[in-house]
């Protein structure tokens, strides 16, 4: 039986998509969820939604190129860094806005404000 680790979930294939690349192009939420769930005995998440393909592109902006807004709100809950620039040096917030994805660009600017009063009030 093999061991569920940071390596293995975040393994690349040849054209550097992940497993949850792979759940994003795919619409697959609820593997979506099951990866992103995966933690260590610390509780600090084993997939890191930072990994770009060999394009420049993460798990999340492979999410705004489809339009895949509820996988994308779901990824931005779940970010340590909110906006990751591609290899065109173009955030998923700017892409976002760009397209006029309404939903998605208020999911980012609400997880950015929540960032913000925690960093602000916390003790």
């Amino acid at each position: 039986q093999s061991e569920v680790n940071a390596e293995t979930l975040n393994a690349q294939d040849n054209e550097g998509l992940t497993a949850l690349m792979w759940a994003v192009n795919k619409g697959n939420i609820g593997v979506v969820k099951a990866l992103l769930a995966h933690r260590d005995s610390n509780d600090k998440p084993l997939i890191n939604v930072n990994v770009k393909d060999n394009k420049g592109h993460t798990a999340q902006m492979i999410a705004s190129a489809f339009g895949k807004e509820e996988i994308n709100k779901i990824i931005s809950a779940h970010r340590l860094s909110i906006s990751p620039w591609n290899a065109l040096q173009r955030s998923s917030l700017f892409s976002n806005v760009s397209e006029n994805r309404v939903g998605i660009t208020l999911g980012f600017m609400g997880v950015l404000a929540a960032v913000a009063v925690g960093r602000c009030y916390s003790p």
